[in-house]
């Protein structure tokens, strides 16, 4: 199934209430919020997350109704943030600096900038990551690049390794790469043997180089994107910021 339809068809309101149940855990972690706060700030990230992207009406939709079912005690809270934010409502200046302070990331211990930033939409794993950016325009072609999650090659493959190293340290790796159809298929290799370890599930950067469609010839692919040759230039962290894009977890170099 396609994140098109996942996210947005039968299976979006439970995935939706998953992803506003798991940022609202990790914002009250993270950023000691209370369960209340924490809950009404994922709620509203979700939200804002969705009203950048041109297929997010209908996403838009489920979570006010999750909103008004499962969070019912956030509705007045959430309904102001949102009518303030598109012009509807007009509060006093003290009033509308309030709530968005309430929006700023709060720093549990001191920090090199001394002061807050927007929080990141927080996913709970690689897949469910992918499932995202395959919501954000993935346009492919030549130095693209793109949020990939790696693949088990033993379990597709029969090969004797999830992930091989080779003696050099560059580590060969199955990617389902993001697209807007869902993702679709390609072997690949880290630009370099250093960087992170990467196993089944890491969320990942890839860059996308030359197209060989000889490969494609050979193995007989139905999917001729199978043939795009690229490198895992990054590992990323499952978190995304809007206007800034995902979080690096490491990069690999010679």
């Amino acid at each position: 199934m396609s994140i098109f339809k996942s996210l947005f068809g039968d299976r979006s309101r439970a995935l939706l209430l998953d992803l506003i149940k798991h940022n609202a855990e990790i914002i009250g972690k993270e950023e000691q919020r209370n369960r209340a706060d924490a809950e009404y700030l994922a709620i509203c990230l979700v939200l804002d997350d969705l009203a950048t992207r041109p297929n997010g009406k209908k996403g838009h939709q489920s979570v006010m109704n999750i909103l008004a079912n499962e969070y019912s005690q956030h509705q007045v809270d959430v309904m102001t943030y949102l009518s303030m934010k598109s012009g509807v409502l007009k509060l006093k200046p003290e009033i509308e600096q309030q709530i968005l302070d309430r929006h700023m990331k709060k720093q549990p211990s001191a920090s090199s900038n001394g002061g807050s930033e927007a929080a990141p939409l927080y996913f709970k794993d690689g897949t469910a990551a992918l499932e995202f950016a395959c919501t954000l325009g993935c346009d492919l072609k030549r130095g693209s690049v793109l949020p990939a999650v790696v693949l088990d090659s033993k379990a597709l493959f029969g090969t004797q390794e999830a992930v091989k190293t080779q003696p050099n340290g560059i580590q060969t790796v199955a990617l389902k790469v993001a697209s807007s159809d869902g993702g679709f298929l390609v072997m690949s290799q880290t630009l370099g043997p250093n960087g992170p370890k990467l196993q089944p599930g890491d969320l990942v950067a890839w860059q996308a180089g030359e197209f060989a469609s000889a490969v494609v010839e050979t193995l007989k692919s139905p999917d001729k994107r199978f043939g795009w040759v690229g490198f895992v230039i990054a590992a990323l962290r499952p978190e995304f910021r809007i206007n800034h894009g995902w979080a690096i977890a490491g990069q690999f170099n010679d």
